[in-house]
């Protein structure tokens, strides 16, 4: 998923470490904390660490993507503690069709 901040002339690189370490607080089975943040000058991208799954835990990886999910919004509650309005769009994947776009 993909969070698109507007105006575009802004910078998120330098908030990259407090992005990350709010998003880190996100609730996950185990605190397996199956994902992973690219932040990008416009965008923040949160993204599923496969590598971090639990496969007996949660074959279906239900309990993974709620997790995506409160990173997800972690990431734009503190997003709008700098001022910034999120756009969210989701990943073009089989996995995230379901997955409705949102504003705020």
């Amino acid at each position: 998923m993909t969070m698109r901040i507007q105006p575009a002339a802004v910078d998120l690189r330098p908030h990259a470490e407090a992005l990350a370490d709010t998003g880190r607080w996100a609730p996950s089975l185990h605190n397996a904390q199956p994902w992973a943040f690219r932040i990008g000058p416009e965008t923040v991208d949160v993204l599923l660490d496969r590598s971090r799954l639990l496969p007996v835990a949660d074959p279906t990886t239900r309990q993974a993507l709620l997790g995506l999910g409160a990173a997800v919004m972690l990431l734009r509650l503190k997003l709008s503690t700098l001022d910034y309005h999120v756009r969210l769009e989701p990943w073009r994947t089989r996995l995230n069709r379901c997955w409705s776009r949102g504003s705020r």
